[in-house]
């Protein structure tokens, strides 16, 4: 978590976002706090920051799991703790979504292989209940720009005039 904030403090990136209903709300990566302690795991609750009133930013919780021994994110999940009303017409009753994270090559961080979610919804007084599962196992190792280029630089040569 410590590495994930001191990337978002550097001049010029933007700290984690999630977009809810149409709008950014901000992840508070400086104040988690821990919610609970595995064998191997610890989970981390990270605060959300939002400026707008119809995006009720405390009905929402996001949990951070990070392995202890690898200092890794393994899993995270955002819970709605209640139920709240958007505009009036629609009424977000329960939901959750989970992303599950594997180290695919040891060089980079860890990549979503998983995603998951379930969100119950009233619109006008009509249930609409949402499931989504995507799953990532095809993985392959894209070349930068930098890479392709196979240039040897030679010795420093001055042309004549």
């Amino acid at each position: 978590m410590a590495r994930i904030a001191e990337a978002a403090r550097i001049p010029g990136s933007q700290p984690p976002q999630l977009r809810v209903s149409g709008q950014n709300l901000t992840l508070d990566l400086e104040h988690p706090r821990v919610g609970y302690v595995q064998e191997s795991r610890i989970a981390f609750e990270v605060p959300l920051q939002g400026n707008r009133r119809d995006i009720p930013v405390d009905k929402f919780q996001i949990l951070v799991l990070v392995g202890k021994e690898t200092r890794l994110v393994e899993n995270v999940t955002l819970r709605l703790r209640e139920s709240f009303r958007v505009k009036l017409v629609a009424k977000v009753e329960a939901g959750e979504a989970r992303m599950d994270f594997t180290v695919v090559d040891p060089k980079f961080a860890p990549m979503i292989t998983a995603m998951t979610g379930n969100f119950n919804v009233s619109v006008l007084f009509i249930p609409v209940d949402a499931t989504f599962t995507r799953t990532r196992t095809d993985w392959q190792r894209v070349k930068s720009f930098d890479e392709r280029l196979k240039v040897k630089l030679g010795p420093l040569q001055f042309l004549d005039f």
